[in-house]
C-alpha cells in the first residue's frame, strides 16, 4: 500500500501528542485516520504539558520536521499499511513508529513474548528473567521487553548474548536521546540484530504518561506478557492488565510467600487471571492454553485469530478498526483470507484488511489481503 507523503508527515506529528489528550486541533485528525482519542495512546487525564494545548499549528510541516530529525540520527517511520508494520497489535492505535534498526517488526515478532517486571528486582527477579529470555531464545522465541532498569535489564542483557534471536526493546522516549550507559551497548546489538522501537518521535523525552504507553504497547505487541517480579500496585502490571483486556495469555512467576516483591505476581495468580510459569516451556504452554474469548466447539489446534484494519476508496478512503475473533482455518494466510470474505460480503473499491494473525501456537504474521491479491 502506497502512503501519500502528506500523510505520513501528519501522523509523525501526531505522534509527538502520544501518551497525552490531544489538543483539540488534533483531536479531528486523528478521527479522520481511525485513531482512538480517549484509549490509552491518547488518555483523557493527561493534558498535554507544553503551552495550553489549544493549537498545534501546521501539522503537516512540523510532522516533516520530525522526519528530517530522524533521518539525520538513521532512524526509520513505520505507519499502518506499511511492509513491515505489526498490525493486529496494539500498534493500530498508534499514529506510526520510530524504529532503530531492521524496519520489519512485523517479522521480528512472529515469535516473541513480553518480559517484564519490577524496577527495582531481587537477586531472584534478575536470575528467573535470565532464564526465561535464554530459554525462550533456545526455543526460537525473543523476548520483547522495554528500556528500563530492573528485571528487563536482566532481559536486555541477556537478549545480548542470546545469538539465536532479534531482539525487540521499547523506549519510552524518543530514539535520538541518550540511553542510560547500561543500555548502550545493548541498545546497539538490539539495533544491530534487531531493532529499538518507540511511538515517540525525536526530541521526546522520557515521562510517567509515555511510560503508561509503553506498558500497555508492551502488552499487546506479542503473543504474551510474562510478569517476573511485581509489587502490589507496580505501574509494570499496566502490561499484564493490557494483555489480559486484548485477550492474550498473561503469566505470572511465583516468589517467596513473604515476598513483597512478588505480591503482585501472587495476586495475579489468586485471581486466575494468570497463568503461573517457572521457565520457557511453561510460558510457551501458555500460548495453547484455553483464553477467554476464545470459541467453544472447536478444535484449539484449528482456531487462528485474526484482528487489524479494513480500508476501503470510494473516492475517499475509509478505515475501519477490526477486533479480535477467531476463524478455523490452516494457515495464517487462509485465516485472513476468510476474515477478509467476512468482512467485505459486498464488493467494496479497493477492499483492503491488513491483518495481523496469531496462529493456534502463538506465531504471528502480518498478512494483506486486498480485492487486487
Amino acid at each position: 500500500m502506497i502512503i501519500d507523503e502528506d500523510v505520513r508527515n501528519v501522523l509523525a506529528a501526531l505522534s509527538w501528542f502520544v501518551g497525552y489528550t490531544p489538543p483539540p486541533d488534533a483531536a479531528g485528525v486523528l478521527q479522520a485516520h481511525d485513531l482512538p482519542v480517549t484509549a490509552w495512546a491518547f488518555p483523557e487525564d493527561q493534558p498535554f504539558p507544553i503551552g495550553d494545548g489549544s493549537s498545534v499549528g501546521d501539522l503537516a510541516a512540523f510532522g516533516q520536521s520530525l522526519r528530517g530529525r530522524a533521518e539525520q540520527t538513521g532512524l526509520h517511520l513505520l505507519v499502518r499499511g506499511d511492509q513491515g508494520w505489526p498490525a493486529g497489535t496494539g500498534c493500530d492505535v498508534l499514529p506510526c513508529l520510530w524504529v532503530r534498526g531492521d524496519p520489519q517488526v512485523a517479522r521480528l515478532v512472529q515469535r516473541a513474548v513480553t518480559l517484564t517486571g519490577s524496577s527495582a528486582p531481587s537477586e531472584y527477579g534478575l536470575f528467573v528473567a535470565e532464564q526465561l529470555t535464554t530459554g525462550l531464545a533456545a526455543a526460537g522465541w525473543t523476548a520483547v521487553t522495554g528500556v528500563r532498569l530492573g528485571a528487563d535489564y536482566a532481559v536486555t542483557s541477556a537478549l545480548r548474548t542470546a545469538a539465536v534471536v532479534r531482539p525487540v526493546l521499547v523506549s519510552g522516549a524518543g530514539l535520538d536521546g541518550d540511553l542510560p550507559y547500561v543500555y548502550e551497548r545493548i541498545a546497539d546489538t538490539a539495533a544491530r540484530r534487531g531493532a529499538l522501537i518507540s511511538p515517540f518521535p525525536p526530541g521526546c523525552p522520557p515521562s510517567d504518561a509515555r511510560s503508561a504507553v509503553v506498558a500497555s504497547l508492551l502488552g499487546t505487541l506479542t503473543a504474551a506478557t510474562v510478569v517476573v517480579e511485581a509489587r502490589r500496585g507496580d505501574p509494570v502490571l499496566a502490561c499484564a492488565a493490557a494483555a489480559a483486556a486484548s485477550g492474550r495469555p498473561v503469566c505470572a512467576v511465583p516468589g517467596h510467600v513473604g515476598s513483597m516483591l512478588s505480591a503482585g505476581c501472587h495476586d495475579l495468580l489468586a485471581a486466575g487471571a494468570a497463568h503461573l510459569v517457572t521457565d520457557a516451556a511453561l510460558v510457551l504452554a501458555a500460548l495453547t492454553a484455553p483464553s477467554p474469548g476464545r470459541p467453544a466447539g472447536f478444535d484449539s489446534g484449528e482456531l487462528y485469530r485474526v484482528s487489524g484494519t479494513a480500508g476501503w476508496d470510494d473516492g475517499w478512503w475509509h478505515a475501519k478498526t477490526v477486533p479480535p475473533f477467531y476463524v478455523a482455518a490452516d494457515s495464517h494466510h487462509n485465516a485472513a483470507d476468510q476474515a477478509f470474505q467476512v468482512l467485505f460480503t459486498a464488493p467494496k473499491p479497493g477492499a483492503t484488511l491488513t491483518a495481523g494473525v496469531y496462529g493456534p501456537d502463538g506465531t504471528y504474521q502480518a498478512v494483506e489481503v486486498s480485492t487486487t491479491t
